[in-house]
């Protein structure tokens, strides 16, 4: 019985749509997060134990070089929690600040302690990669239905997100609709508390929308006119890059460059009957990109009157420069994953103080970089290699590069490592769950196809 709720069609989209709506915040709603978190362990513990169906699409026989990136983080977690004897943690950089501490209150610096400054929060933190892991482990078990579902769950919520959005827009700061007390208001946020978070979803959900236009096949052109199934799919598209607009994220411009880029392709195509060279398509795709910093920081100074006022450019600017001074005294160790908040409060000045509550620094690249040390980047670099080894092997098999339609997932994470830039979308369980259908589709080679839903 078990054997076979796991393997129900609607337990993928299910659960990431719980994730969508229940995981829309890093911080705030523990209960919804906690929530989340609680039934990925039982998933995850029901596929461990009471999964009867061997399929190949499994951890280790999908990329093993995936698998030891998910080995890697748990070791290095592990590590980090591990107390270590006196003559050696308080020996370790940036320890000077927890021993005069503890000499301040009387106490000798006579216990055992781990690297992680703070070990529970390094749990709680550990915890947030829970829901990420039950989809990639549904999602390598699931049948072609069950994903193109959860494709859909993706899009329709992102859909149901901006009505919420535009909603909390017109009730004001007071709507009853934002979810959370601390919340982007004035802006649209939808399920989540970053309007920005929001904007990662429009974008990824534009992205699979547009692959399904079904560019050059005998589906999208019939007798010279591009079939009413194209048309829906570039309807839903415009409507959600429409919806950036309205959620005034200045990151969510700078990235819509490549999502639009790649539906003017689609169309292209569509309306051609055919591709051009793959070669090609790259170069318009790398020109969208380069876009991204012109739109963000050469336009600012004219969008400033239209997007969200919130932390600006030149604000976050100084929050990297201070979370800098902390890497460069933790190095090579860090802080301990969930240890940011209260080492920060060390470096912050008196005006951001003032003015401003830094409970991340907006570049999550960063603030890995502060919390894990050098082991953070080879880990990062480890899930970077087994990406490229399995682009290259698409594109060695020509699954890819003259296919468009395939770029989707590929594109969907790279928006989410971009936006990681400026921001931190995949400390929240929603934005992590999402990107993790991505990773199921590229080790799968798998593409979004409405048509075959059925």
């Amino acid at each position: 019985m078990i054997a076979r709720f796991l393997h129900h069609d609607w337990l993928l989209p299910g659960y990431l749509v719980l994730c969508i709506v229940l995981g829309g915040a890093s911080a705030a709603g523990a209960l919804a997060n906690g929530l989340v978190q609680l039934l990925a362990v039982l998933l995850l513990a029901a596929m461990w134990f009471w999964d009867d169906r061997r399929k190949r699409y499994t951890f280790a026989s999908a990329h093993r070089w995936f698998g030891y990136f998910i080995l890697a983080v748990l070791l290095w977690t592990i590590i980090q929690i591990i107390p270590l004897p006196p003559n050696i943690w308080s020996n370790l950089p940036g320890r000077e600040i927890l021993t005069k501490s503890l000499e301040m209150f009387g106490n000798e610096a006579d216990d055992w302690r781990s690297i992680a400054l703070e070990p529970e929060y390094t749990l709680a933190s550990a915890l947030s990669f829970l829901p990420p892991l039950a989809v990639l482990g549904l999602g390598l078990k699931a049948e072609r239905r069950s994903l193109h579902l959860a494709v859909y769950a993706v899009i329709g919520l992102a859909i149901f997100s901006t009505a919420i959005g535009i909603i909390q827009l017109l009730q004001g700061p007071s709507s009853p609709l934002y979810f959370y007390d601390i919340s982007s208001k004035s802006t649209s946020t939808g399920f989540f508390a970053n309007s920005n978070h929001l904007a990662t979803l429009l974008l990824i959900a534009m992205i699979f929308s547009v692959s399904a236009i079904p560019g050059g096949s005998s589906l999208s052109r019939k007798n010279g006119t591009i079939a009413a199934g194209a048309f829906i799919w570039l309807a839903t598209s415009i409507y959600l890059a429409f919806n950036l607009l309205v959620n005034r994220s200045l990151a969510g411009f700078g990235l819509a460059m490549i999502a639009i880029a790649y539906l003017l392709l689609m169309l292209w195509g569509s309306w051609r009957g055919r591709f051009p060279d793959g070669k090609k398509l790259i170069l318009v795709i790398v020109a969208a990109m380069s876009l991204f910093p012109i739109v963000v920081i050469g336009l600012y100074d004219w969008l400033s009157e239209f997007v969200q006022q919130g932390t600006r450019p030149e604000t976050r600017l100084l929050f990297n420069s201070l979370t800098w001074e902390a890497v460069k005294d933790f190095f090579p160790f860090g802080t301990g994953l969930g240890n940011f908040r209260w080492i920060y409060s060390g470096y912050e000045t008196d005006a951001i103080l003032q003015s401003n509550y830094v409970n991340h620094v907006h570049n999550d690249w960063h603030e890995l970089l502060l919390q894990g040390g050098v082991f953070a980047i080879l880990i990062v670099g480890l899930f970077l290699w087994a990406l490229i080894r399995h682009l290259i092997a698409d594109i060695v098999s020509e699954r890819l590069l003259d296919k468009p339609e395939r770029w989707a997932p590929y594109l969907a994470l790279l928006m989410v490592l971009l936006h990681s830039i400026v921001d931190y979308p995949l400390r929240t369980s929603a934005i992590a769950g999402v990107t993790a259908l991505c990773v199921v589709y590229i080790l799968r080679t798998r593409r979004f196809n409405p048509h075959l839903l059925n």
